[in-house]
């Protein structure tokens, strides 16, 4: 199955339909045998005969005799629950598609039935060992202070949240892992792969390490960059080649990202969709379910009072920071951001 490059498709108004050649380094290596825009999964689909390609492979679609890039899909693009056949995704609103001069959107509603908890984010524990980005400090726990949040959330039982860790700083493989074993936790790990094997960060042998205690690896990007300003190379560095680098570390899929910053948008959530992940993790404040793309999550800082502890735990954040995380949540999945 080909994905067609969305502003290939922009440009030309045109998508391939059957019979068009596709080539690899300017040899001929299949034929597309039909092809429609998937209105369910946002990007122009092609299926095809090839031959002497891989999956993730970049080819040139020959649509109306003028060259479209599009990638080999190295997994089907379904909705693996049928979620969206059997009608349980709920409201799904319709704009017309990028090849007819607008963005296609989708907005889910999960099940009713689909239970929905806290996510919180923690980043570093104990002293850095490596120089902090302005303004990172608040989010570095102490050990007591997160041995501490342990002890509460194993005791939570059924209703415990899900831990999430962002960054890939050393102190997710010196404390954190043995840490959550210690309690029979599982945890998400967010890496960015530039740090990989850097002074301060987990090195290749700790996210193996992290896959074999059975610990889900995440992306989190290569460079800590925002992911709303990245072009066409930004997004193969980002998303592809990090995505590929953790899986080859893991030996396991990578179908779960979190936004560095937080930041995003719904371009940044469709091309996440066109790429095959499952979820993208977000700051924003609230409960998360599995049936959502877009996945809140609770940020858990330095000397916070135990109320505002208590808040991240439930996923209910006060009044005023709810009204703000609405507002927020409402132009971040509405508006593109403007780069100039």
């Amino acid at each position: 199955m080909l994905a067609l490059n969305d502003e290939d498709v922009t440009a030309s108004n045109a998508y391939a339909s059957g019979g068009e050649p596709f080539f690899r380094a300017g040899r001929g290596i299949g034929r597309v045998t039909s092809g429609a825009y998937g209105h369910s999964v946002d990007p122009s689909l092609a299926p095809g005969y090839v031959s002497g390609a891989e999956p993730r492979d970049e080819v040139e679609v020959m649509v109306l005799g003028r060259p479209h890039r599009a990638r080999i899909l190295h997994r089907p693009s379904f909705d693996p629950q049928g979620a969206r056949l059997r009608g349980r995704c709920g409201l799904a609103t319709w704009s017309k598609p990028a090849y007819m001069g607008a963005t296609y959107r989708e907005t889910f509603m999960p099940p009713r039935e689909t239970a929905r908890r806290s996510v919180l984010i923690l980043h570093g524990i104990g002293a850095p060992e490596r120089a902090l980005e302005p303004g990172e400090a608040r989010f570095w726990l102490s050990r007591e202070e997160f041995c501490h949040l342990l002890d509460r959330v194993a005791a939570m039982g059924d209703r415990r949240p899900v831990l999430t860790f962002d960054d890939g700083n050393a102190s997710d493989a010196k404390i954190a892992l043995p840490e959550l074993e210690r309690r029979g936790l599982r945890a998400m790990f967010f890496i960015l792969t530039d740090r990989i094997d850097r002074p301060g960060s987990v090195s290749a042998g700790d996210v193996r390490a992290l896959a074999r205690a059975g610990m889900t690896v995440g992306l989190h990007g290569a460079a800590h960059r925002d992911w709303r300003r990245l072009d066409a190379a930004g997004r193969e560095a980002e998303f592809r080649q990090a995505r590929a680098r953790l899986e080859d570390l893991t030996g396991q899929p990578v179908t779960l990202a979190a936004a560095p910053f937080g930041l995003y948008d719904r371009r940044v959530a469709s091309w996440l969709k066109r790429e095959g992940f499952e979820a993208l993790y977000t700051s924003d404040r609230g409960l998360a379910s599995d049936a959502d793309f877009l996945r809140c999550r609770n940020c858990v800082e330095r000397d916070m009072t135990a109320t505002d502890v208590e808040r991240c735990l439930r996923g209910s954040p006060s009044p005023l920071r709810r009204l703000r995380g609405w507002a927020g949540r409402a132009r971040r999945r509405l508006f593109p951001l403007r780069v100039a």
